[in-house]
C-alpha cells in the first residue's frame, strides 16, 4: 500500500517528533495526539534528555494513520479499526506500507499528465479537496477560539479592574470608619 509523505524520508532509523510532523505535513500536536490514540501500535523511545524518538516502524504507522484520517477522511474510530485490520492481515508486519513522497500542489485530479502544462487549472485530487475543506474548518474553529479567548481575556481584565476599584473603595471606607471611631473615642474620653 502506497502511503504519501510530504517530504522524502531520510535513510535513518530514528526521528524526532518535529521531523515526523514535517514528513507527514501535520503539526507536532497531531503526532502527539496520534501517539496517544494509537499507543498499542506507536511506541516511541525516550532519549536520555527525555525526548521521544520514533522508529521507522512508528513513522510508517503514523503515515498510514494520517493517510486514513486525512486523505481517506475516515473518522478516528474507523481509522483505528482499519489500521487494526490492515496490521492483522499482515500479522503485525508493516512491510506492506510503502512511504511515497508526493507534492500535493502538483496533484492532478486523475489526469495522469507527465508534464506541468495545465497544472494551474487542474482540479485538486479528491483526497486533497477533503483535506483542504477540513483544514478550512479547523482554521475557522481556530479563529473562533482565538476570538473567544480574546473576549474572555478582556472580561477578565475588566473584572480585575472592578476588583481593584472595589478594594480601594473598601479600604477608604475602613479608614473613614477607623477615623470616626478614634474621633468618637476622643470625644467620649473628654466627657
Amino acid at each position: 500500500m502506497d502511503v504519501p509523505t510530504q517530504r522524502p524520508v531520510p535513510d535513518r532509523e530514528f526521528f524526532r517528533i518535529g521531523e515526523i510532523a514535517d514528513l507527514l505535513g501535520v503539526p507536532p500536536s497531531a503526532v502527539r495526539f496520534w501517539k496517544e490514540q494509537f499507543a498499542s501500535h506507536v511506541r516511541p523511545r525516550k532519549t536520555q534528555s527525555l525526548q521521544h524518538v520514533f522508529s521507522r516502524r512508528d513513522l510508517s504507522v503514523l503515515a498510514l494513520v494520517r493517510h486514513l484520517s486525512h486523505d481517506l477522511r475516515l473518522s478516528m474510530r474507523d481509522t483505528k479499526d482499519r489500521l487494526s485490520e490492515l496490521l492483522a492481515e499482515h500479522d503485525g508486519d508493516i512491510e506492506f506500507i510503502h512511504l511515497v513522497h508526493r507534492q500535493p500542489e502538483l496533484a492532478l485530479g486523475g489526469g495522469g499528465a507527465t508534464d506541468c502544462e495545465g497544472v494551474r487549472d487542474a482540479e485538486p485530487a479528491a483526497g486533497s479537496r477533503g483535506f483542504l475543506a477540513q483544514l478550512d474548518e479547523l482554521r475557522a474553529e481556530l479563529e473562533a477560539a482565538r476570538a473567544a479567548a480574546a473576549e474572555a481575556e478582556a472580561r477578565a481584565a475588566h473584572a480585575e479592574r472592578e476588583r481593584d476599584r472595589a478594594r480601594a473603595e473598601t479600604g477608604a471606607m475602613i479608614r473613614r470608619i477607623r477615623q470616626s471611631m478614634r474621633e468618637f473615642a476622643a470625644e467620649a474620653g473628654e466627657d
